[in-house]
């Protein structure tokens, strides 16, 4: 009897063991003059390099993406995952593990904002790039919360793969 290949399941599997890994730190690009750069800047950016991967080797995506705004505008085009709607008394209520999530903005002291997406590893827990860390790591899926109970990073859009 031939053996079925559980998709979901081995989905699933290699975010969580994406953790630690630094193979999504770096895309090298070229300019006209040959000079070569890393436009990811050692994980600094490379959040959508790392979710855009996963997802194409699940055939969710055609190619990679670079850039969270052309990763969530690409995936919001897409037939095979469901916007999940957000519960405004409770977020965790509305996560499954695998779900992608984009957090809002992030202001730096450079004045410069970033987007930021990962996935959902359970309804507490999501795994995405850290530029501190320079590799993929485990959080918060709001990054804790303040004082005043208010998540550090809320979150703006969560996107469910089909199976």
């Amino acid at each position: 009897m031939p053996l079925k290949i559980l998709k979901k399941e081995t989905f699933l599997k290699m975010i969580e063991n994406s953790i630690g890994s630094k193979i999504f730190n770096s895309l090298l690009a070229a300019d006209e003059s040959g000079t070569i750069k890393d436009i990811l800047n050692d994980a600094e950016f490379s959040c959508a390099f790392f979710v855009s991967n996963i997802l194409t080797l699940f055939e969710f995506l055609p190619r990679p993406r670079a850039t969270v705004k052309s990763l969530r505008e690409e995936l919001l085009t897409k037939n095979n995952l469901v916007v999940i709607p957000e519960r405004s008394d409770d977020i965790s209520s509305s996560i499954e593990a695998g779900d992608i999530i984009f957090w809002e903005n992030k202001k730096h002291e450079d004045d410069t904002e970033t987007e930021h997406v990962g996935f959902a590893l359970n309804n507490s827990e999501a795994v995405s790039t850290s530029f501190k860390e320079h590799c993929v790591a485990r959080h918060d899926i709001t990054y804790g919360k303040s004082e005043s109970g208010t998540p550090n990073r809320s979150i703006t859009l969560i996107l469910r793969p089909t199976f």
